[in-house]
């Protein structure tokens, strides 16, 4: 099996080998998938849970599988705002420019007020601190029907 990650802020998902199927399903940055056939520029993937469908291959990295699964043991954040600003640690900029809301992150740690997230690659890129939310690993939350009614007016307008 072959093994990739999303190197775009956000990626769709088709229904078939072509850009003008229907899209399925998003990709966010990072996110790591297995690749399966290839077809006039597209990649065949599973996401980790187990959606599938077809993307275009010009936005994915490959890696292997201990990448692959590393990378999924140290999710530990995501993208809290509605988009936030990608900042590069090496001399050339860095492609995407910013994250989407939801995009899971790895080792997100806060060093100076920017969150050193780690990449599948283990490459790594910053993010201001105060655009990641951890994830709670001790379990979920009850939320109440008012805070899930306030979280779905955030989207209102968004296509």
């Amino acid at each position: 099996m072959k093994y990739a990650y999303v190197t775009t802020n956000l990626l769709d998902m088709r229904a078939e080998p072509s850009s003008s199927s229907e899209r399925i399903n998003q990709l966010l940055f990072g996110e790591a998938i297995t690749i399966g056939a290839k077809r006039s520029g597209f990649y065949r993937i599973t996401q980790y849970d187990g959606y599938r469908g077809w993307a275009d291959l010009r936005f994915f990295k490959r890696i292997t599988q201990a990448q692959l699964r590393t990378h999924q043991r140290r999710i530990n954040s995501t993208v809290g705002l509605s988009s936030a600003k990608v900042f590069s640690t090496g001399k050339h900029a860095r492609s995407p420019y910013f994250l989407y809301y939801g995009t899971r992150l790895a080792n997100a740690s806060i060093v100076g007020g920017f969150a050193r997230v780690q990449l599948p690659d283990n490459s790594v890129v910053l993010l201001k601190a105060r655009c990641i939310q951890p994830i709670n690993q001790a379990g979920t939350k009850t939320v109440s029907g008012l805070a899930l009614v306030a979280e779905a007016r955030r989207f209102l307008g968004v296509p």
